[in-house]
């Protein structure tokens, strides 16, 4: 087995990168390669981002080192030297965002010299950034010149990154994440946990709200819904708003549907994630534009059916376990497979779920890395 760094978010910062490399570390590690997570100091100054950005989770059962400030360059030589001195087979870089993968592009050419022997990849989460800004294009050709190839959670992000690029790449399934509550949790104890009526039936749309995930257009097909279905139905929306909530609420009350959306504003520690997910009939995912989403490698976990849109990579993993249906990005789409879902049983998808947690898994993603990583790179 191999020497892996991983150089990017993990612990102690939350969010989704974040917290896959918490999992894939430990999945390594689980597969017997011997593992370093190397995160940052700073992840996002104050100046640029006020929101808080620590985790309230317990750290991964993994060495980690946090010595990254990624706005501040005389950091990552010391960077550098600090991981070449662990001497790593293997580093792998997590890329989201082009400015974010800077401070990577530099302390990879740097450790190179350091250390020549080390296999440089990208893990690219997200390749073409929804919301562009000044300087991506820069940023992102200097990561792509960095690495020595990179892989890929999402068919979708694999043929941008072949779009751009010779370099080799790879994709591989997003394994499901461990269940942070008992997957059988009844509906009654998750509603009692969230303080939600029992009685009532949800459909949950949960977290980050930006332009792009669509909320505006769920809020619409959600009206029209509801004069075909029965009183007991709402609508969950949980998550932290990344632009402001107020136009929200009032499409809400255009549209005369206060009274069947159930408010959560704020971050939803994964903690609570199964919670939600038990409480819920199914998971919407309403995005206008995506690469990939984590949360149905949650919602599968605990058995939770999802409507995703066919946009980017989002669909793909419903295209090939089930779990779900697919629709159009459009509030048209979102309803019909709104109406088809409600009357649909959550067992009627139990098949798919064993499935994927039979398929999905971290020492799986980890066996087929190392081994196209020897193939592919052998020195």
């Amino acid at each position: 087995m191999g020497r892996i760094a991983i150089v990017g978010p993990s612990y102690p910062f939350r969010g989704g990168i974040a917290n896959f490399s918490n999992h894939f570390a430990r999945g390594l590690q689980n597969a017997g390669h011997d593992v370093h997570l190397f995160t940052y100091t700073v992840q996002y100054p104050r100046w640029l981002f006020r929101r808080n950005q620590l985790s309230d989770e317990p750290p991964p059962p993994v060495p980690l080192t946090r010595l990254i400030h990624a706005f501040n360059p005389l950091t990552w030589g010391p960077a550098a030297q600090h991981i070449a001195h662990w001497r790593p087979d293997l580093v792998i870089y997590p890329f989201w965002l082009p400015l974010m993968g800077f401070s990577s592009s530099l302390i990879a050419k740097r450790l190179r010299k350091l250390h020549p022997s080390a296999i440089h990849l990208g893990l690219i989460h997200n390749f073409n950034p929804h919301e562009r800004r000044l300087g991506d294009a820069f940023f992102r050709k200097s990561f792509v010149e960095a690495m020595d190839g990179a892989f890929t959670l999402s068919r979708a992000v694999e043929a941008a990154w072949r779009a751009y690029t010779p370099k080799a790449v790879a994709f591989f399934w997003h394994p499901l994440f461990p269940a942070e509550v008992d997957p059988q949790t009844s509906r009654e104890a998750a509603c009692a946990r969230l303080n939600l009526s029992p009685e009532k039936q949800y459909l949950l749309f949960m977290g980050l709200v930006r332009p792009y995930k669509g909320l505006d257009m769920l809020l619409r097909a959600w009206a029209g819904v509801l004069p075909h279905i029965t009183p007991d139905w709402q609508l969950i929306v949980a998550g932290e708003f990344y632009e402001p909530e107020a136009p929200y609420r009032a499409l809400v009350e255009e549209l005369g549907i206060a009274e069947r959306v159930v408010w959560r504003p704020g971050f939803v520690p994964q903690t609570d994630f199964g919670y939600y997910f038990r409480a819920a009939h199914a998971l919407i995912l309403p995005y206008r534009a995506a690469t990939q989403s984590g949360h149905p490698f949650w919602a599968y976990q605990y058995e939770c059916p999802i409507l995703v849109t066919r946009v980017g990579g989002l669909y793909e993993v419903v295209e090939a376990f089930g779990g779900g249906i697919i629709v159009e990005p459009s509030v048209e789409g979102l309803a019909e497979g709104i109406q088809k879902l409600i009357q649909t049983r959550r067992e009627a998808f139990q098949a798919d779920f064993a499935r994927a947690r039979n398929e999905l898994r971290w020492e799986t993603l980890a066996a087929k890395l190392w081994t196209w990583t020897q193939e592919t790179f052998a020195r």
